[in-house]
């Protein structure tokens, strides 16, 4: 099965990213893809399904910015909407190194395009100038007052060199 197939919507356009997109997806994962501008162009079925906390299915990634007011809005409005601005805030400071590094305009030019509400992250994001393909980290309670365990979260980049 494709992840077309399945209902999830368009693949990303980048031949790259849509294998990657194909493989987490028949594997069950709970993942999100975003492009080199770092825009959300895909979840996984089950990324989707966690979003409606098992109850309704999110809609299909928009296109915006990951950490931008349309994209915050989008899961403010779903059943997780309470608890996605830490969510959001907690996965700008570990990726946000690569952000700033990816959009290439500094962190003046991240700060122009995230949502309000996490600006102040912005200035909290540690620029360690190491390059690294992968990076896990912790989130406490993905749910209602922390009453789910402790998540482990990978983020992992993929970059087809031009």
């Amino acid at each position: 099965m494709t992840a077309n197939e399945n209902g999830n919507g368009n693949l990303p356009e980048d031949r790259w990213l849509a294998s990657v997109a194909v493989a987490l997806n028949e594997a069950g994962h709970f993942a999100e893809i975003v492009d080199r501008e770092w825009r959300a162009v895909y979840q996984t079925d089950a990324s989707r399904a966690a979003g409606g906390f098992l109850v309704e299915t999110a809609p299909s990634s928009s296109s915006a910015f990951m950490f931008g007011p349309e994209q915050m809005e989008s899961f403010a409005s779903l059943p997780i909407g309470s608890i996605a601005l830490d969510f959001f805030r907690a996965r700008l400071q570990h990726v946000g190194e690569w952000v700033i590094s990816d959009l290439g305009g500094g962190r003046e030019q991240l700060r122009s395009l995230v949502d309000p509400r996490l600006e102040a992250v912005v200035d909290q994001i540690v620029e360690s100038g190491r390059s690294s393909s992968a990076i896990t980290y912790y989130y406490d309670g993905y749910g209602p007052a922390g009453s789910r365990p402790r998540m482990v979260v990978t983020a992992m980049r993929i970059h087809q060199e031009l």
